[in-house]
């Protein structure tokens, strides 16, 4: 067995680690109480594209291609869960539509994105090996 045969299976566990542990994050985040919620940026929707973009990238990168219109059904579908649970009275948080549509907007920008990039990402390293 060759070293990157040894690798692979490694740098999979890797990748998919890193996609659970930014879902785990942006759960909790998501459903902090208002009084305790963390902010990365002065706008509540910046934190939401970026929370989505991330998943969406990390969840790329996790994947293999076929199953990357499941994985962007599926962040859009847990962006509307998570504006449904945080109507539960006890977060103290509210639920807020706009929040959704941006973080739909995220995972559909960067799924658009990905496959011309990492294909253009795979031709410059095609031609840097072959130098």
């Amino acid at each position: 067995m060759s070293q990157s045969q040894v690798h692979k299976p490694i740098w999979y566990l890797v990748k998919m680690l890193g996609f659970v542990l930014a879902m785990t994050m942006v759960s909790i985040l998501a459903l902090l109480p208002r009084e305790i919620a963390v902010h990365l940026s002065s706008s509540d929707k910046i934190d939401h594209f970026a929370a989505f973009a991330v998943l969406m990238m990390l969840g790329q990168l996790a994947f293999s291609a076929r199953f990357h219109i499941a994985l962007g059904l599926g962040l859009i579908g847990f962006g509307a869960l998570i504006e449904l649970l945080q109507a539960v009275p006890g977060l103290n948080r509210s639920p807020d539509l706009l929040d959704w549509l941006v973080e739909i907007a995220a995972v559909l920008m960067v799924g658009f994105l990905y496959a011309p990039i990492s294909a253009m990402v795979f031709r410059l390293r095609n031609q840097i090996t072959r130098r």
